[in-house]
């Protein structure tokens, strides 16, 4: 075994470890991926969105991670004004949707 051959296991060891601890944060990468292929389909009439509650709508805007357990999803409701969803990393289940853009360029979230 050579020298980079170690830094290459500690480096997966490390990250699994992160992993393991902040289950959030991982999740969040996966997320972030998931939610960059659905939005990579869209056109330039649509926005990603997500549904919540009830049926009601939020314009996703920002996803992030409270590690070790928390995603926060934050955009814009119905109506405009600012949501922020909590959510535990183990009750996730998101729909994706394509919702009409509300200004002239549809909003991308950016990450890849």
């Amino acid at each position: 075994m050579q020298a980079g051959d170690i830094g290459d296991a500690l480096s997966q060891l490390e990250r699994g470890l992160y992993n393991k601890n902040n289950p959030a944060g991982y999740m969040l990468e996966r997320v972030r991926r998931l939610i960059a292929a659905f939005e990579s389909k869209l056109g330039e009439d649509a926005e990603i969105g997500m549904t919540v509650s009830a049926g009601s709508t939020i314009r996703l805007r920002s996803i992030g991670a409270s590690d070790p357990d928390m995603l926060i999803f934050t955009g814009l409701d119905d109506h405009g004004a600012k949501a922020c969803l909590l959510q535990h990393h183990s009750q996730l289940s998101l729909l994706l949707v394509a919702v009409p853009k509300i200004e002239d360029k549809p909003f991308r979230i950016g990450f890849v």
